[in-house]
């Protein structure tokens, strides 16, 4: 029993340094965007941005972050989308954190399985919803909440191959396009699924 017990832990040592070796040491833009976000989020801010005013529609933004708030993590396919110079940077004194600090889902419609001749049998399979994001601008380094704002994704695929799981229109290009609309001080146009609408509409 001793002899297998110490095979186990080499075993589990090696199999650490492996995966250390494959993840790699953590890049500088890493560490500087977990640093903004440390240094930026305590533990009233999620109350404080709920009772924060909507944002101005012009409000000049040169570095930015978004950050999911409740997975702890950046929201790299919105961030991925941010136009070239927007994201910020190790060099960066100054940077704008667009935190995520509610998501709301609404139900759209439901996937149903298609029979052999494509046909609807009426078992749902899974259901499509639209995401209604909350957003707090959060400026780095002196904490300062600057504002709110709301964001809607996009409707949900009409048709999906089969899946179990929940469907989601995408929101995060729709959270990327208003940090760069704000980046170039674009004006807001207003659309029937509104990308930027300002809190407190949603709460008269």
């Amino acid at each position: 029993m001793g002899e297998y017990k110490k095979w186990l832990f080499w075993l589990l040592a090696i199999a650490a340094i492996i995966v250390g070796i494959l993840l790699g040491p953590e890049d500088p833009q890493t560490r500087f965007h977990k640093k903004v976000v440390s240094e930026s989020v305590q533990d009233r801010t999620i109350s404080q941005c709920e009772r924060a005013e909507s944002i101005p529609p012009l409000l000049p933004i040169e570095n930015a972050l978004i950050w999911l708030g409740e997975s702890n993590k950046s929201f790299d396919a919105a961030n991925k989308k941010l136009e070239a110079g927007i994201l910020a940077r190790p060099d960066d004194a100054e940077v704008i954190l667009v935190l995520i600090y509610q998501q709301i889902e609404h139900f759209k419609w439901n996937y149903e399985r298609l029979n052999l001749w494509g046909g609807r049998t009426g078992d749902a399979i899974s259901a499509g919803y639209q995401m209604e994001v909350k957003l707090c601008f959060i400026h780095w380094p002196t904490g300062a909440i600057l504002g709110t704002a709301t964001v809607w994704g996009e409707n949900p695929p009409e048709n999906i191959n089969y899946s179990t799981k929940k469907v989601y229109g995408d929101w995060a290009e729709p959270i990327a396009d208003l940090v760069n609309d704000l980046h170039q001080n674009k004006p807001q146009i207003p659309t029937e699924t509104p990308v930027f609408r300002p809190t407190e509409e949603l709460n008269p």
